[in-house]
């Protein structure tokens, strides 16, 4: 790797040095949001649990394609970094366009 193709790496990737994760420059600020919100929700960011991930979707509502780019970046960063993808957007039957981005968690028990 010549020192040109370091620097665009360099350029390209996010380091997180709290948690050792080297970051895709395009995910970097969903990916911040996410870190941080688990920070101050007491959860893990890596690796996450599915219900984390849901709960993190239902505490930051936005339009489907942002909710489908953050659930990008959080699958981007745990394959990355040898984890499975924590959650994929559901296809409805029939159509070719998923809806937006869920994680199912369960049902509540009182």
């Amino acid at each position: 790797m010549t020192s040109t193709e370091r620097e665009v790496i360099r350029r390209n990737n996010v380091h997180d040095a709290d948690l050792d994760l080297r970051i895709p420059a395009r995910y970097r600020h969903d990916w911040a949001l996410f870190a941080d919100w688990c920070s101050a929700a007491d959860h893990r960011p890596i690796p996450a649990a599915p219900e984390t991930l849901a709960l993190f979707l239902h505490e930051h509502p936005a339009a489907v394609a942002t909710q489908r780019r953050r659930l990008s970046a959080i699958n981007a960063v745990h394959t990355r970094h040898g984890y499975p993808a924590r959650g994929a957007p559901r296809r409805c039957a029939g159509t070719s366009t998923p809806p937006a981005p869920s994680v199912s968690i369960g049902s509540d028990v009182s």
